[in-house]
């Protein structure tokens, strides 16, 4: 009970401390069904300027529907490179436990940030590991493609890939934040002064620096290469 209590605590916090990060801005609503200004990015590399319909956050991870004076076209999500509606950059990532998706882009640099949205039946089906696979070994989780979902429908995972480790990870997890001094120090190690800033929980980068501390390496990282 007091690990259940101790835990809940940490997620409020945690919560909380992610209202208060204002050093890193998030992907904005749309209105549904309106069209924006955007381009789309091809696997063959061709960009391509229009417009782009904003339906809900889970279907455009997956979907576009684009439109210019050549007339109108729906990409699937494995056909685009990115696309950005409104200035907004979504980028196509292949992650085995979140699928095939267009993930809102908040930074780039040594370390990108993306933000997922999944339906909470989604979340849920994860969680009771009642997730089926396919012959790849991704995850199938079947959850129908609704146009008039809300976005109080939908949870937000700060996933984060950084230049040295393709494996992603979710950066604004419960899991991480309970550990931040130890594993946020082991992510940044090769900028060792800034991993020592954080082991020794000096002022201005603890957990609720978290943005800041991102920010900081990206910059060590664009001026070291």
């Amino acid at each position: 009970m007091k690990k259940l209590l101790l835990s809940l605590f940490v997620l409020q916090l945690f919560v909380s401390a992610d209202a208060q990060l204002v050093s890193l801005e998030y992907p904005e609503s749309y209105e549904y069904q309106q069209w924006y200004s955007g381009q789309v990015v091809t696997v063959e590399g061709e960009t391509i300027t229009g417009e782009i319909q904003w339906l809900n956050r889970q279907y455009n991870q997956r979907r576009v529907n684009f439109r210019n004076a050549g007339g109108e076209k729906i990409y699937k999500n494995t056909e685009l490179k990115s696309y950005t509606i409104n200035g907004q950059k979504y980028q196509f990532i292949d992650h085995k436990d979140y699928g095939k998706r267009y993930a809102a882009v908040v930074t780039e640099g040594g370390i990108n940030i993306y933000n997922y949205y999944m339906l909470k039946s989604e979340a849920s089906i994860k969680a009771t590991n009642t997730v089926t696979y396919d012959e790849n070994g991704r995850a199938i989780n079947n959850i129908e493609f609704t146009r008039e979902r809300k976005d109080e429908d939908f949870e937000n995972y700060i996933m984060a890939i950084k230049h040295d480790k393709p494996k992603m990870i979710q950066i604004g997890s419960p899991t991480f934040m309970m550990n931040f001094k130890k594993n946020m120090s082991e992510y940044v190690s090769d900028y060792p002064e800034l991993a020592a800033k954080i082991k020794n929980k000096e002022k201005g980068y603890k957990m609720l620096a978290r943005d800041k501390i991102i920010i900081e390496y990206n910059k060590w990282y664009a001026e070291k290469k």
